[in-house]
């Protein structure tokens, strides 16, 4: 049997504290938003007898679907120190007119601007599972299952960043290409869904799960940074979480 879904998510079909937790936290009903988008691609079937707890959007077309992307990675509030530093870089004409992303470490979060600094969107990351700001050395030549637990760091800094193919072919934003470090969706396999549930969690742990790589939803990806940049390089900066920022950047 090929259940029909609805336009709408329904919170009669959530178990209350399920329920409560959707309007209460912005993240969580964002990741039900987001997950429901993987439905428009792949909408599932259920044998008979089966049930589904959510019933949620299954848009047309793909016009619709950017308009739910649109509305699920609505705009976060940027801290003060990632307001400060945007100033900054605008202001100093740091970026060289070029289009920027900002990844705040600390809130796990990354920030996209254009070439005058007017913000375009947001977005949860996951980055590396190890904490420091620092590459350890030939940690881009190694083969992923080589790449020990420490060294699984996403460096901060300023970076020229272009698109490009990995080892795969897929598209990614290359950040440090001699380090193996790129901004890419979250990637297909069998952790993806842990992944994608770790994209909204709200503790910051549940953020470091990559070998230091940028981990994006596959939709602001593709709707927001590939077009960015695709075009012409850019800046990318990612905002350190155990130094001082006037100790990466010249400010």
């Amino acid at each position: 049997m090929t259940r029909q879904f609805k336009k709408e998510v329904d919170l009669r079909f959530l178990p209350p504290i399920r329920a409560v937790f959707l309007s209460s936290h912005p993240w969580v009903s964002r990741a039900i938003i987001f997950l429901a988008l993987l439905f428009v691609y792949s909408p599932p079937s259920f044998a008979d007898g089966d049930t589904c707890s959510v019933l949620i959007l299954c848009p047309k077309n793909q016009a619709n679907v950017e308009t739910v992307v649109r509305e699920c990675f609505a705009l976060e509030e940027a801290s003060e120190e990632v307001r400060g530093q945007v100033d900054w870089i605008v202001t100093s004409g740091d970026n060289q007119k070029l289009p920027f992303l900002v990844v705040d470490k600390k809130r796990t979060l990354i920030f996209a601007y254009n070439k005058d600094g007017k913000i375009l969107g947001s977005s949860p990351v996951l980055l590396g599972s190890a904490i420091g700001d620092v590459s350890i050395p030939g940690t881009g030549s190694k083969e992923l299952s080589q790449i020990l637990p420490e060294e699984c760091i996403t460096p901060a800094g300023r970076f020229y960043a272009r698109l490009g193919n990995n080892s795969n072919g897929k598209e990614v934003l290359w950040i440090d290409f001699d380090m193996a470090l790129a901004i890419h969706p979250v990637p297909d396999g069998r952790s993806k869904e842990r992944r994608l549930l770790s994209l909204f969690s709200e503790s910051s742990k549940e953020h470091r799960v990559s070998l230091g790589c940028v981990n994006v939803p596959k939709e602001f990806y593709t709707s927001l940074i590939s077009p960015l940049f695709s075009k012409e390089c850019g800046l990318v900066y990612v905002f350190p979480e155990t130094f001082q920022c006037d100790s990466i950047f010249e400010l």
